[in-house]
C-alpha cells in the first residue's frame, strides 16, 4: 500500500507542472469602428518590451471567419485591421507576444499588437494595441492606441473597446 501512495504521489507531482502549462489557440481581431482617435503620442520604438514575436509556424487557420466578414463590411461601420490566429503556451507567468499585420516602415508596421496572458483558474489578458498612421515620405506621423488588462473567458469571444478601435479575442485550449 505505501508503494502504491508514493507511485500516485510522484504522478501528481510531475503531472501539476504539465497541467500548468497547456497549450491554446489564440485569435485576434482588431478593427476600426469610428473616426480615428490619435493618442497623444505615436508608438515608440520600445513599444514591445521584450516580448517575443509569433514565429510563423505557430500560425494556425483562422476560426472567427463570420466574424471577420461581419467588421469587413463597410455597411456596418467597421475597418477589418488585422485577423490572426496562432497556438501557444499559456503559463501562470505571464508570456508576451507581439504580433503585427502590414508591410514595415520606418521600423514599424500599420498594425502592432503585444498581448500578454497569464493562466490562473481563468486567463488574464493585457493588449497594447497600436494602429499606425504614415505620411506620403513613409515616416510614422501618428498614431492609435487601445491598452487594457481583463479577466477573459475560455472559448468566448472577448471584446475590449477604445473609442475608434476594438479588439476581439478569443482563446480556445487545443
Amino acid at each position: 500500500m505505501p508503494l502504491l501512495r508514493n507511485l500516485l504521489l510522484l504522478l501528481t507531482l510531475t503531472c501539476a507542472p504539465a497541467m500548468a502549462q497547456s497549450l491554446y489557440q489564440i485569435e485576434v481581431l482588431a478593427f476600426r469602428q469610428a473616426q480615428p482617435l490619435l493618442a497623444s503620442q505615436p508608438v515608440n520604438d520600445a513599444w514591445a518590451d521584450g516580448a517575443q514575436a509569433v514565429q510563423p509556424e505557430a500560425s494556425m487557420t483562422p476560426m472567427l471567419v463570420q466574424e471577420a466578414e461581419r467588421l469587413s463590411s463597410p455597411a456596418n461601420g467597421y475597418e477589418l485591421l488585422m485577423q490572426q490566429s496562432w497556438k501557444q503556451t499559456v503559463t501562470e507567468q505571464p508570456v508576451s507576444v507581439t504580433i503585427g499585420q502590414g508591410d514595415s516602415q520606418d521600423g514599424h508596421q500599420p498594425v502592432e499588437l503585444k498581448l500578454d496572458l497569464r493562466k490562473q483558474n481563468y486567463i488574464d489578458a493585457g493588449v497594447d494595441l497600436w494602429v499606425n498612421h504614415f505620411g506620403e515620405d513613409g515616416l510614422l506621423m501618428a498614431s492609435e492606441r487601445l491598452k487594457q488588462e481583463r479577466r477573459i473567458s475560455y472559448k468566448e469571444l472577448n471584446y475590449f473597446d477604445h473609442g475608434s478601435i476594438g479588439l476581439l479575442i478569443r482563446v480556445t485550449p487545443l
